[in-house]
């Protein structure tokens, strides 16, 4: 019953935010820069994907097994979405053609409600490999935006480059402290006694 009444919500929040971003002035606002455009407006579209993914997890549990299986295929396409939106090229064509844009319109969200149907599935050696591979792909780029000695996003400036790079080990940085404090808390709680101070005599 719960389940039922939360689906709407997360339905008219992710509509919402996809409708919000697809605004001109929002959507020339995070365009203009080039951290905001690959760092807040792509990971925005695909939180309203994931958003509609949990509204549906339920409802999908059955497909989900019939070509989902572990979460691989799913974590796979998801995968390939983000490296493909990752490239400097992609992020260009994004603002100068419009069946870039509207391709980054669909396929981001898309990529966040399997992402949401697949990530839970996976067994954990599976998501740390994966988060581990978020970590690493970060640190590449941010060295990659950093020490280029030409623009790789033509559409930006080369000081806007090297924001993104600096951005992008911050979010290394964040995302390796978390996920290594939250891997630490599930190996405390699978071990049992990892966090359990030893008894007094």
């Amino acid at each position: 019953m719960t389940a039922t009444r939360t689906r709407p919500s997360l339905l008219m929040i992710a509509c919402f935010m996809v409708m919000a971003l697809a605004l001109p002035q929002i959507r020339e606002l995070l365009e203009g820069q080039l951290a905001t455009h690959v760092l807040i407006q792509m990971p925005l579209l695909a939180s309203a994907g994931w958003l509609c993914g949990q509204a549906y997890s339920r409802s999908l549990e059955r497909p989900m097994q019939c070509w989902n299986t572990g979460g691989v295929p799913g974590l796979l396409l998801v995968m390939f979405v983000l490296l493909f939106w990752m490239l400097p090229r992609s992020v260009d064509a994004a603002v100068a053609q419009l069946g870039f844009e509207i391709g980054k319109f669909i396929s981001l969200p898309l990529a966040g409600g399997v992402l949401a149907l697949s990530f839970p599935r996976a067994p954990i050696l599976i998501r740390g490999a994966i988060k581990a591979n978020v970590v690493s792909m970060c640190v590449v780029l941010a060295w990659l935006y950093s020490v280029a000695p030409i623009r790789l996003c033509t559409s930006y400036l080369a000081g806007e480059q090297h924001q993104l790079g600096r951005a992008f080990a911050l979010c290394a940085a964040m995302l390796s402290i978390v996920w290594g404090a939250s891997l630490m808390f599930e190996l405390g709680v699978w071990r049992g006694r990892f966090w359990v101070l030893p008894a007094r005599s």
